[in-house]
C-alpha cells in the first residue's frame, strides 16, 4: 500500500498547490507564494506523508537546478564580458561579509550568521524578470544591467550552496580547512566535469536524436540527469551542482529547446513539491513569533542588497545613477534562500525558525520590490542628496579615471597575445588538479575488496596506465602554453630592458617549471602508492611524452576544438545596436511587442498599418527569428512572430498592442474531424478567378488538396491558375468548413 499512500499524498500537495498557485495568479502574485502558502495550510495539520514529501522534493531541487542551468548557457556566460562577473562577484563578497558582521554583532552564531547570510546573497530571477518587463526596463541600461546580475548570481548560489555543504560536511573533531581550498577544489571538479561534458554530451545528443525518437532521448537526459546530480553528492558537493553544470552544459546543443519544452511540465511539478515541503516546515505559530526579526531582516536585506551591488557596479564604471537603479530592481530574495535554509536545517547547523525566516523575508522582498522600483528616480536621488560631498566629489573622479585609458596594459598589444593564453594555462592547471584529486575515488570505486584477485592486477594496470595518458596529455599542452607566455613576454620585456629574449624566456621557463613541480609535488595523492612506484610512474610519463609529445598535442588540440565548438552556442542572440545608447541620453521610450500567432497584422505592411499615423509610433527595428531588421522602410510586411521595438508614448503603444493582438478567426478541430470531399463543381463566382483567390473569399475555408480538369486529376494544384466552369475540387477541412463550401456551390 506504501505506493498507493504516496500516490495519495501527492495528490493532495500538488492540488494544494494549483489551488494556491491561482489564488495567487488571480491577485497578481508569483505561484512560488502561491506554493508556500499551499504548505504553510496543509503544515497544522501534522499530516503522516511529510517525510514522504521531502523525499519528492529532492527531485523537485535537481528539476528546478536543471531548469536554472538550461537558462544559463555557458555561451551566454561568456558574451557576457567581465564587467558583470566582477560587479556579481563583489556584490555577493560584500553582502554576505557585511551581513555576517552584523548578524554576528545582534547574537547570532557565526554558522547561523553565515547561512543568514548567505540566503541573502542571491536575488530571484524569476520575479526580476517579470519586474523588469512590466516596468519597460527591456531596453534600459539598469534594467539590462539587473538581469545580467540576477543570472549570474545563480552560479553564485550554486558555489555558495556547494560550500556550504561541504562546510557542514566536515566531522566535528576534524579541523576546517577554510573557504579557500574547498572553492580552489571545487573550481577543480567542475572544469574537469564540465570539459568532460562539452566534448561528450553534444555527440551524445546529436547520436540519440538521428537514430532514435524524443522519447529516448528524453529518458536519457532524465537518467544523465540523476547521475550528474549523484556524481557531484559522491565526490562531497550537492545535489544541486550536477543538476545545474547538465542544464547550463545542454543549453549549448541543438537538444536545448527540445529538453527545455519536454522538462517543463516535470520541473513544474515536482518545483511545486519541493516548495510545499518547505512551507509544511514552517509552524505557524513560529512564524507569527518572528514577525519582529522578518520585519528587521527584511529592512537590512533591503538596505544591504541596494548599496553593495550598487557599489559593486560602481566599481567597474557602470554610472552612479544607474548602477543604483539597477541595484534596487534586485533586492528581491529569492527560491535559493529557500534552499539554503533547508540545507542548514536538515543538517543541523540552524534551528528551524530559519524556515519561516526564509520564506518570510523572501515574500515581503518580493511584494516590496516593485513598489519601490516604481519610484527608483527619486529614490535614487534621495540617497545622492544624502551623500556627503566629498563622497560625491570621489565617486565622479573614479567614474572619470574609469572611463579615460588608465589599463594601456590590459589594452596593449602583448594583453591581446597573452590572454587567451593565460586562460588556458589556468583551465588547465584546474583540469590537472581535478584529476588529481579524483584518482583516490576513482580508484577505490575501480577497485575495492570486492575485486577479484585474478582481475585485480589487471585493473589496476589499466588504471594508472589511463591516469598516466591523461596527466601527460594535460601537462604537455599546460607546458606548450606556459612556454609560449614566456616566448611572448620575452619579446615583450627586452627592448625596455636591454636584456636578451633567450634569457628572459630561460628565466621565465625556469621559474614556471619550478612552481609547476612545487604545485604538483603539494597535489599529487602520495599516500597510494609507495615512493619508489610514484618514481616508475613519473618515468612513464617522461617517456611517454617524449615519444609521443606530437600526438598527445593533437588529440588536446582535437578535445579543445570540440569544446570550443560548443561553447560557441547554438542560440544566437543579435547585439545591441549602438544607437540604444544615444536613446538613453534623450530619454526616448522603448517598448517591445510580439505579434500573436493568426494576428490580424500578419501580411500586412507598416505603411498599410499606418502605425505612424494613426498609433504616433515609430517601428525602430524588426526582429525576427534573431535577425535584426533596423529602421525598417514602410514597405516592410510584418511577420506574425516578429518582435517590434517601438517609439512611443505608453498609452499609444498600449492602443497598437491591443489591436494588433485582434486574432483572424480561425476554426479549429481534432485532426480526426477532418474529411476529404469531392465538389464536382464550383461555385459560379470561382470561375476564371485563381485558386488563391476563391479560397480568400471565404471565412474559413477547406484546404484543397487535388483539382479535377476534363478527366486529369492533379494533387496539389498551382494556387495561381484560373478555374474553369468544369473544374472539381478534392477538399480536406472540418466539417463545418466543408459545409460552407458545399452551401455556397449549391446557393450558386
Amino acid at each position: 500500500m506504501d505506493g498507493l499512500t504516496l500516490l495519495q499524498d501527492l495528490a493532495v500537495v500538488l492540488i494544494a498547490a494549483g489551488i494556491a498557485g491561482i489564488i495567487c495568479r488571480r491577485i497578481g502574485l508569483s505561484v512560488i507564494v502561491g506554493y508556500l502558502v499551499a504548505g504553510l495550510v496543509i503544515g497544522p495539520f501534522n499530516l503522516p506523508f511529510s517525510e514522504r514529501v521531502q523525499t519528492l522534493s529532492y527531485l523537485g531541487l535537481v528539476f528546478l537546478m536543471f531548469a536554472i542551468g538550461l537558462g544559463l548557457s555557458l555561451s551566454k556566460l561568456s558574451r557576457m564580458g567581465v564587467g558583470p562577473f566582477i560587479a556579481t562577484a563583489l556584490g555577493a563578497f560584500l553582502v554576505i561579509t557585511l551581513s555576517r558582521m552584523l548578524f554576528n554583532f545582534v547574537g547570532f552564531s557565526p554558522i547561523e550568521a553565515l547561512f543568514l547570510a548567505s540566503m541573502l546573497t542571491v536575488s530571484s530571477s524569476a520575479v526580476i524578470a517579470k519586474m523588469v518587463e512590466e516596468l519597460n526596463l527591456r531596453h534600459d541600461r539598469g534594467g539590462q544591467l539587473a538581469l545580467s546580475v540576477t543570472v549570474l548570481e545563480d552560479v553564485v548560489a550554486v558555489v555558495v550552496l556547494t560550500l556550504l555543504g561541504a562546510e557542514i560536511s566536515t566531522a566535528p573533531g576534524e579541523a576546517q580547512s577554510g573557504w579557500a581550498p574547498l572553492l580552489a577544489s571545487l573550481s577543480s571538479f567542475v572544469v574537469l566535469l564540465v570539459a568532460a561534458g562539452l566534448y561528450a554530451l553534444p555527440r551524445l545528443l546529436h547520436r540519440l536524436e538521428i537514430s532514435f525518437d524524443k522519447e529516448l532521448l528524453t529518458i536519457i537526459v532524465c537518467g544523465l540527469l540523476m547521475l550528474a546530480a549523484i556524481t557531484t553528492l559522491e565526490a562531497g558537493y550537492s545535489l544541486a551542482l550536477g543538476a545545474f553544470l547538465l542544464g547550463a552544459m545542454i543549453a549549448d546543443t541543438p537538444q536545448r529547446d527540445a529538453s527545455e519544452t519536454t522538462f517543463r511540465g516535470l520541473r513544474d511539478g515536482f518545483s511545486a513539491v519541493f516548495f510545499v515541503a518547505i512551507g509544511m516546515m514552517i509552524e505557524l505559530d513560529q512564524l507569527v513569533g518572528i514577525w519582529p526579526l522578518i520585519l528587521g531582516v527584511t529592512a537590512l536585506t533591503l538596505v544591504i542588497r541596494f548599496g553593495c551591488v550598487g557599489l559593486a557596479l560602481s566599481v567597474v564604471g557602470v554610472p552612479s545613477h544607474t548602477a543604483r537603479k539597477a541595484a534596487l530592481l534586485v533586492v528581491p530574495v529569492g527560491e535559493f534562500s529557500f534552499i539554503i535554509a533547508q540545507l542548514g536545517v536538515k543538517a543541523e547547523a540552524v534551528d528551524r525558525s530559519f524556515y519561516p525566516l526564509a520564506v518570510g523575508v523572501s515574500i515581503m522582498t518580493i511584494l516590496l520590490a516593485p513598489l519601490l522600483n516604481r519610484r527608483a528616480d527619486r529614490l535614487v536621488a534621495a540617497t545622492e542628496r544624502a551623500e556627503p560631498p566629498w563622497m560625491q566629489r570621489l565617486l565622479r573622479q573614479y567614474q572619470v579615471w574609469m572611463s579615460s585609458d588608465p589599463f594601456k596594459l590590459v589594452r596593449g598589444r602583448w594583453w591581446k597575445l597573452v590572454r587567451r593564453r593565460i586562460l588556458q594555462v589556468a583551465v588547465e592547471m584546474l583540469l590537472v588538479a581535478g584529476v588529481l584529486s579524483l584518482i583516490p575515488i576513482l580508484r577505490e570505486w575501480m577497485i575495492d575488496e570486492s575485486t577479484a584477485v585474478a582481475t585485480a592486477p589487471m585493473l589496476t594496470g589499466a588504471f594508472w596506465g589511463a591516469t598516466a595518458l591523461l596527466l601527460a596529455i594535460l601537462l604537455t599542452a599546460l607546458w606548450r602554453n606556459i612556454a609560449a607566455l614566456a616566448l611572448i613576454t620575452s619579446e615583450a620585456l627586452a627592448p625596455a630592458t636591454r636584456v636578451p629574449k633567450a634569457w628572459i624566456a630561460a628565466a621565465l621557463n625556469w621559474s614556471a617549471a619550478t612552481l609547476l613541480a612545487l604545485w604538483l609535488f603539494e597535489g599529487i595523492p602520495w599516500e597510494l602508492l609507495p615512493r619508489w612506484s610514484w618514481l616508475a610512474f613519473a618515468a612513464i610519463m617522461a617517456l611517454t611524452i617524449g615519444f609521443f609529445a606530437r600526438r598527445l598535442v593533437h588529440w588536446h588540440s582535437h578535445w579543445l576544438s570540440s569544446v570550443s565548438e560548443s561553447l560557441d552556442g547554438s542560440e544566437t542572440e543579435p547585439p545591441t545596436p549602438k544607437w540604444h545608447k544615444q536613446s538613453r541620453e534623450w530619454e526616448i521610450q522603448l517598448f517591445e511587442i510580439q505579434l500573436p500567432e493568426n494576428t490580424l497584422a500578419a501580411g500586412q505592411s507598416i505603411r498599410d498599418l499606418a502605425i505612424r499615423t494613426r498609433y504616433g509610433c515609430a517601428v525602430a527595428e524588426i526582429n525576427r527569428n534573431g535577425q535584426l531588421i533596423q529602421a525598417p522602410a514602410p514597405e516592410e510586411i510584418l511577420y506574425a512572430g516578429d518582435r517590434l521595438l517601438l517609439i512611443g508614448d505608453p498609452e499609444a503603444i498600449d492602443h497598437l498592442t491591443k489591436d494588433f493582438n485582434q486574432l483572424r478567426p480561425r476554426d479549429r478541430f481534432e485532426f480526426d474531424q477532418a474529411t476529404l470531399e469531392f465538389f464536382p463543381t464550383i461555385p459560379a463566382a470561382w470561375v476564371g478567378k485563381t485558386l488563391a483567390q476563391s479560397v480568400a473569399t471565404m471565412a474559413t475555408a477547406p484546404l484543397i488538396v487535388g483539382r479535377d480538369r476534363a478527366g486529369k486529376r492533379d494533387l496539389n494544384p498551382p494556387p495561381n491558375d484560373p478555374l474553369t466552369a468544369t473544374d472539381g475540387l478534392l477538399a480536406l477541412g472540418s466539417p463545418a468548413q466543408l459545409d460552407a463550401l458545399r452551401e455556397l456551390t449549391i446557393s450558386e
